[in-house]
């Protein structure tokens, strides 16, 4: 598989990053949304000032990407543009609407000064050749150029051992376990940009 760097994304990329985000995150809260959802929400990513969408690419197009934003409570306030398509989910899928509630609570209690990586997906088809791990370190690096001071991230706490030893792994550390609605058990990890400047700029599942 060629070995190239993430590179931002660009809009024609977003119904791949749609695919790849299907294809990594089967029965996920976001993917049970609607394929109409998930576009609009890596399209306000892409449009979000302070948004950081990147991909990667293999020998067939692209295979993974990394979504976040350097100023969370921002992107969180500006959802609203997206009702229409999660209405659409939500009427479709009803038994998701609390899941939607304790979801919205839990994303509004951000650190001040630090951004968000909410989605990192690689197709499964390409998995096994380091392209998670570089788009972390890309987007860690996006993120200190961006003025953040740390960078946060929630995953499954339970039966979900192959990506929290992942992050474990780059060097995230494990801030807390925070349980939501429908007793979803999440980490929350956090890596200190100011405290590993290097490692941010040398350059599984979050969502």
């Amino acid at each position: 598989m060629t070995d190239s760097s993430p590179r931002p994304a660009r809009p024609a990329d977003l119904t791949r990053i749609v695919a790849v985000h299907q294809a990594a995150f089967p029965g996920f809260f976001l993917t049970a949304l609607g394929p109409r959802f998930l576009h609009a929400y890596y399209r306000q990513v892409l449009a979000y000032p302070a948004g950081v969408l990147l991909v990667a690419e293999g020998d067939a197009g692209l295979v993974g990407f990394v979504a976040g934003f350097t100023q969370p409570t921002g992107f969180y306030r500006a959802l609203p543009r997206l009702i229409g398509p999660l209405l659409l989910g939500l009427l479709r899928r009803p038994w998701l609407v609390g899941h939607a509630v304790g979801r919205a609570v839990r994303r509004h209690e951000s650190t001040p000064g630090a951004a968000e990586l909410s989605s990192l997906a690689v197709d499964p088809a390409a998995g096994g050749h380091g392209i998670g791990s570089r788009l972390v370190r890309a987007f860690l690096a996006a993120a200190a150029r961006g003025g953040a001071t740390a960078v946060t991230l929630t995953t499954d706490a339970r039966a979900n051992d192959g990506v929290n030893a992942f992050y474990t792994k780059l060097g995230f550390r494990l801030a807390r376990t925070v349980t939501s609605t429908g007793a979803r058990a999440m980490n929350e990890y956090t890596w200190d940009l100011r405290s590993a400047p290097s490692r941010a700029g040398g350059g599984k599942r979050s969502t």
